[in-house]
């Protein structure tokens, strides 16, 4: 079924998020082969980080410049290609603890974690064998490190890589938020996507003018940090349904209606990031939520 994607603005803050050959991007004891493989943007733009024949560990390293003291969320698309594990490190600069996941990319799961925390990383399958990896974490500097580890299984430590066998990475990415939002692409300098905003206008025959049924199947992110809502009415405050998440409330939607002037509060439900279907019916006399 179709559906809109309503997002709020975002800025990718780290840049050159499709070429790991920059020199912002620091190597140790990896090659990158570049643009050689098909991303999921469906362009042949995905890099190859290949571990060298050294005891060692293999890592691609970005210091990006963010905030400090925020919640941030970083994310990266990965798929196997010789090597099936990829670890996650922040530096202990600029976070609580340098930590990660370990993310096995034969089935998409957590296979282990550096530190005491996986940072509520989720890994989100892809077609043709990708995942797109992305985790929270709050900073503590404004240089904000993050290091690509390529394992050859779900053990953190050094090894001797074959020269050959890697793992493919492709659209880098850190933003301000609790949440992912779908990827924006930089190329030397930070990019800000705007926030969507959604208006149509000519349907009031199409709504109840004294009753009807307002509807949606919703599914919002666990971002709490500002009031959104959803709402129709005739054009004044006096009149209007509103479906709401506030941020004075954790992982909550919370309901009420305005008719006549006279306001009706529905129950507080509780948002757990799956579509969930809302509906709030009216009349001049009376209004219930389901």
């Amino acid at each position: 079924n179709p559906f809109l994607l309503d997002e709020p603005q975002r800025t990718n803050l780290s840049t050159f998020s499709e070429e790991l050959s920059d020199a912002s991007y620091v190597k140790s004891q990896v090659t990158i082969s570049s643009n050689t493989f098909t991303s999921p943007s469906g362009v042949l733009n995905a890099d190859k980080i290949i571990p060298s024949t050294t005891n060692s560990f293999h890592t691609v390293a970005k210091t990006n410049t963010g905030p400090s003291g925020v919640i941030v969320t970083f994310s990266v698309f990965a798929k196997r290609n010789g090597y099936n594990f990829l670890l996650l490190n922040t530096d202990g600069g600029s976070t609580a603890g340098g930590a990660g996941p370990v993310i096995n990319l034969l089935n998409g799961t957590i296979a282990a974690v550096l530190g005491s925390s996986n940072y509520n990383a989720k890994v989100v399958p892809y077609p043709n064998d990708w995942y797109r990896i992305d985790m929270q974490f709050t900073t503590n500097n404004t240089a904000i490190k993050i290091d690509l580890n390529v394992l050859p299984s779900s053990s953190i430590g050094a090894y001797v890589g074959d020269g050959v066998s890697g793992v493919l990475c492709w659209g880098y990415s850190l933003e301000a938020g609790s949440s992912v939002s779908s990827y924006i692409p930089t190329l030397g300098s930070a990019v800000t996507r705007n926030q969507d905003l959604l208006i149509k206008t000519g349907i009031s025959n199409l709504i109840g003018q004294t009753q009807g049924v307002f509807f949606v199947q919703i599914k919002a992110s666990l971002d709490t940090l500002a009031n959104r809502s959803i709402s129709i009415s005739d054009g004044t405050p006096n009149n209007r349904l509103v479906i709401n998440i506030p941020n004075n409330f954790t992982n909550r939607y919370s309901f009420f209606t305005i008719i006549q002037g006279v306001a009706t509060n529905g129950p507080n439900v509780t948002n757990d990031g799956l579509f969930q279907n809302i509906a709030i019916r009216y009349s001049s006399t009376e209004t219930s939520f389901w």
